[in-house]
């Protein structure tokens, strides 16, 4: 097989390509080929995760986390650690979860303490997603 042929087993791609050759380029990940589509084409899935921009992959990236949501979850939730699962912190967010549930809610004081004080550092700023982008 040529390398920048399709999979036989594939004949949607192999189809694709034979309408629009220059469509997609092929590369080898893991000894398999992925085609990763230079520009959107009338019928491809918009929010493709890898995308080429200026002859560079881009991972797509999700949107910045909202502070208000984050404040009100805190807020509202906190000690069962939902806030730190919306921000992407699931280790604290499980850590909260397993101290509130498993003391039967006695460990909600701790718990309470510690939302109260991430409430605080995201409403200051100085907490940030797991990716470690500012709250917005």
């Amino acid at each position: 097989m040529q390398p920048n042929e399709a999979a036989p087993w594939d004949a949607a791609q192999q189809a694709a390509a034979q309408q629009q050759p220059q469509a997609a380029q092929q590369v080898m990940v893991t000894g398999q080929p992925v085609a990763i589509p230079v520009t959107q084409q009338p019928g491809m899935a918009h929010g493709q995760p890898m995308m080429m921009a200026n002859g560079q992959m881009m991972m797509q990236q999700n949107p910045p986390k909202q502070l208000l949501v984050g404040v009100l979850l805190a807020l509202f939730l906190g000690v069962f650690g939902v806030h730190n699962f919306y921000l992407g912190h699931t280790g604290r967010g499980v850590a909260q979860l397993l101290i509130t549930v498993l003391t039967l809610g006695l460990g909600s004081i701790i718990t309470g303490i510690w939302a109260l004080i991430e409430l605080i550092m995201m409403a200051t700023g100085s907490l940030l997603d797991a990716e470690g982008r500012p709250l917005v």
